[in-house]
C-alpha cells in the first residue's frame, strides 16, 4: 500500500513538472475596446425600456410611475378568502343552476322573437314537395324543359347579335378578314415556306446525301 502511494506521488510530480513546462494556455492581458464609452447615458437595455415607458405615460397624460389607489368599490371587487355570511351563491350547485336558468331564459327570448318566421322540419319538407310539383306541372306560366332550352337559345342569339354582330373595322378602315376565308394550315403561313420542296422527308434527304457514310474508296 505504501509503495502504491509513493508511485502515485511520483507520477503526480512528473505530471506537474510536465504541465509547467508545456503550458496548455497562455493568459492574455485585458484589452479595452476602442468603441467602449467611459460614461454611457444608459447602462442596460432594461433602463432604456423603463425610460421609454415613463415617457409614454407622461405623453398620454399619466404619471411617470404607475400608482394604484384602492377604493371601497375596488376593494369589494378584489379577490379574497375572507368568510362571507350571505354570499350570492351558497354552493357550486346553486351557481350552475343559476347559469342554466339564465341560459334558458335567453334562449326563450330568442325563440319568441323568431317564432313568426320559424319553420319546423315538417313545414320545410312540405314546402319542398310543393315546389317540386309546381316545377313539374305543365302550363303556360311553367313551360317544359324543351321550351326553356329554345327560349334560352333565342335569348342568347339576340344577345350575341346585338353585342357582337357588328362589322369589325381595322385600323386601315377595312373590314377584318374572316376565318372561313383563310382555311389554311398554320405552318403554311410562316415566312420562307416552300409548298413543293425537293425532299418531302428528312429521312429521304439524309439517305440521298449519305451524310452518315464516309469512306476513302469512293
Amino acid at each position: 500500500m505504501v509503495r502504491k502511494e509513493e508511485n502515485v506521488r511520483t507520477l503526480n510530480d512528473i505530471k506537474h513538472k510536465w504541465d509547467q513546462k508545456h503550458v496548455p494556455s497562455i493568459p492574455l492581458s485585458y484589452k479595452q475596446s476602442e468603441f467602449l464609452v467611459k460614461n454611457p447615458k444608459n447602462t442596460s437595455k432594461a433602463e432604456i425600456a423603463e425610460k421609454y415607458k415613463r415617457e409614454a405615460r407622461v405623453k398620454n397624460g399619466l404619471s411617470a410611475v404607475a400608482t394604484m389607489y384602492i377604493t371601497k368599490s375596488i376593494d369589494k371587487m378584489m379577490p379574497s378568502v375572507n368568510y362571507k355570511e350571505s354570499p350570492a351563491f351558497k354552493s357550486s350547485v346553486d351557481l350552475k343552476q343559476t347559469i342554466k336558468a339564465n341560459k334558458m331564459m335567453k334562449e326563450d327570448r330568442i325563440n319568441l322573437k323568431n317564432l313568426s318566421t320559424h319553420k319546423d322540419i315538417v313545414k320545410r319538407i312540405s314546402d319542398k314537395e310543393d315546389a317540386s310539383f309546381r316545377l313539374r306541372e305543365f302550363s303556360k306560366d311553367n313551360p317544359n324543359f324543351k321550351e326553356k332550352i329554345e327560349k334560352l337559345k333565342k335569348d342568347n342569339l339576340e344577345h350575341y347579335q346585338n353585342n357582337f354582330g357588328k362589322i369589325s373595322i381595322g385600323v386601315h378602315g377595312k373590314e377584318l378578314p374572316k376565318f372561313q376565308k383563310h382555311q389554311k394550315h398554320w405552318w403554311t403561313n410562316t415566312a420562307g415556306y416552300n409548298e413543293h420542296p425537293a425532299y418531302k422527308s428528312a429521312i429521304i434527304m439524309g439517305e440521298d446525301k449519305k451524310f452518315y457514310k464516309v469512306t476513302f474508296y469512293n
